[in-house]
């Protein structure tokens, strides 16, 4: 008969030679179990009374257990923690298809760091356990090592003032990415960023830096190690916008005159201006000295404008305001007069360019008299006796501006007569011829009057007009 004692297993047939014993749970999770067997024996016959027993011991040692742990993800070359669970193990061995290390491979919870080959790849991390009589028990997990995401800043450049610059931020690592820049003063952090580089555009009133403060891509965060670079945008100043000065309110000249004096109303040292005309260089460039500027006389027709730079970048901006410069022609006037006698009418015809242009015509006749029009006109005069005057027309522009006085003189000479012009009467029975005579240089007759003496109204007949004055026998003709 066989017996058990320190074991929870069951024999197969205790009461043969040979049974089978089946460890019990506590048995094959025990280290060390020490399992007694004994077999006791009764004799036969004359020896029935006799019992004989015999022990044998059964160390029983469970088979090793192991668990690797779960598959995992890993960024890069960071250390990787094991977490590992492993019984009934007399060692313990660590192995990896990578090329990385184990900081102890004998060891149930070593950090294991991957290779440079690991990278961007999945490994096989296995857990090798040996124990009793040989017995082995094997497990595995996947590690895939992720490429640690870097950022790059460039983009340092310089600006003027109020005008924009890129900055780039080169991205390594799997998308989408996300980070988060700052100029120092305002963190500004973009999500969902599908490619690389990611562009922005910066308009920075003074000089300013941006950099990259932390992102990630789709599985890793940046470590700080690899977040590089730095953009600095210089920004140079614009000149500060001075008003354009003139004289001549209004912007206008007289022809012949100096012309328009333009300036600044103020310059900055260290800036340069320059004058323009209808938008190209007029040929004046001015440094600035901290008070106003005087680009001279322009007696050019045109639009001027003056153009600020900063050496420094080549910075220009547009001053204020643009003159419009417009030179008004002098008048060119002339009259004429028709030839009197004593007591006629001198008629004096106006002609000449820009006329229109003449706000005042004055005219002094030259024998005391004076007249003034402020529009054309064609003035008559009669003068007082014969003899020469000086005649003198002075006019002016309609412009603000000032300009000399346009004076125009003639000499007009009134013809005396020394004799009075005695008409001669040819009568026909029908018709009167007259064949009155003018002396030579002593005027003509402009007009007269018929009394045909009947009652009938009188008849007045003036000069024909194809005859010309102080011809001989000029008033000739027949009159019915």
């Amino acid at each position: 008969m066989w017996t058990v004692s320190g074991g929870d297993g069951t024999l197969s047939d205790p009461t043969i030679f040979n049974p089978v014993y089946f460890a019990g749970p506590i048995d094959l999770t025990t280290t060390d179990r020490n399992i007694t067997f004994t077999l006791t024996l009764q004799g036969i016959g004359n020896c029935s009374s006799v019992t004989v027993f015999d022990d044998i011991l059964l160390k029983i040692d469970p088979t090793p257990i192991s668990n690797a742990g779960p598959d995992d993800e890993i960024c890069g070359q960071r250390p990787y923690q094991m977490n590992a669970i492993a019984q009934f193990q007399n060692s313990i061995v660590w192995t990896t298809t990578g090329d990385g290390i184990f900081s102890n491979p004998n060891s149930l919870n070593p950090t294991y760091t991957p290779g440079p080959n690991d990278v961007g790849t999945t490994v096989i991390l296995s857990l090798d356990l040996s124990g009793c009589q040989s017995l082995t028990g094997d497990d595995f997990m996947w590690l895939t090592v992720h490429p640690d995401p870097s950022s790059n800043v460039t983009g340092s450049t310089s600006i003027c003032e109020a005008t924009s610059t890129p900055v780039s931020i080169a991205l390594t690592g799997t998308p989408p990415w996300s980070i988060t820049y700052t100029d120092g003063t305002t963190p500004v952090t973009v999500n969902g960023i599908l490619s690389s580089p990611f562009v922005f555009t910066v308009s920075p009133p003074v000089t300013t830096s941006y950099w990259v403060l932390s992102g990630n891509d789709a599985f890793c965060n940046i470590p700080p190690d690899s977040i590089h670079g730095l953009a600095s945008v210089l920004v140079n100043p614009l000149p500060d916008p001075f008003r354009i000065t003139v004289t001549n309110d209004g912007f206008f000249f007289c022809e012949g005159t100096p012309g328009v004096l333009i300036g600044l109303a103020g310059s900055e040292i260290g800036m340069t201006y320059e004058l323009l005309r209808n938008g190209l260089p007029e040929g004046t460039n001015l440094p600035g000295t901290g008070a106003a500027l005087n680009f001279g006389l322009k007696d050019i027709p045109g639009q001027y404008a003056v153009r600020g730079t900063n050496p420094v970048g080549n910075c220009q901006v547009m001053m204020q305001d643009t003159i419009n410069v417009v030179m008004n022609p002098t008048p060119v006037t002339d009259f004429t007069t028709n030839e009197a006698c004593t007591g006629d009418t001198t008629i004096f015809t106006v002609s000449g360019n820009f006329i229109a242009r003449i706000s005042q015509w004055h005219w002094d006749f030259g024998d005391g008299t004076f007249a003034i029009f402020n529009a054309p006109t064609d003035p008559w005069h009669v003068y007082p006796t014969y003899g020469t005057y000086t005649v003198t027309l002075s006019v002016e522009d309609t412009s603000n501006c000032t300009i000399p006085s346009v004076i125009l003189w003639k000499c007009v000479l009134i013809l005396q007569l020394s004799s009075p012009i005695q008409p001669t009467v040819w009568v026909m029975p029908d018709h009167f011829t007259e064949l009155s005579t003018n002396p030579l240089n002593r005027g003509y007759i402009q007009q007269w009057v018929w009394n045909y003496g009947d009652g009938s109204p009188n008849d007045t007949r003036h000069l024909p007009q194809y005859c010309q004055p102080h011809a001989y026998l000029c008033n000739a003709g027949t009159y019915m």
